[in-house]
């Protein structure tokens, strides 16, 4: 099992351009997207891995809309 996640996480790549189609978007944010509000505004948020930005600016290009925020989680390690 660690050798094909390992093969998998080598083998990763995001393809340069995808052609985003109503459906495909649909697909996505039903499958990797979520929605909130925060003081009445609408957000659609994707949490996805940095890799794949490319692909988030492609679908803020398509829908002409938005900005893009970057979070990153802060990883706690103990020493026992």
């Amino acid at each position: 099992m660690k050798d094909c996640k390992k093969r998998l996480n080598q083998d990763y790549k995001l393809l340069d351009f995808i052609n985003i189609t109503e459906a495909w978007l649909k697909g996505f944010i039903e499958g990797d997207g979520c929605f909130s509000t925060s003081s009445l505004i609408l957000r659609l948020k994707f949490k996805n891995h940095i890799k794949e930005l490319k692909l988030i600016q492609q679908i803020k290009n398509y829908l002409d809309y938005g900005s893009i925020i970057i979070k990153t989680k802060k990883i706690l390690r103990f020493k026992w």
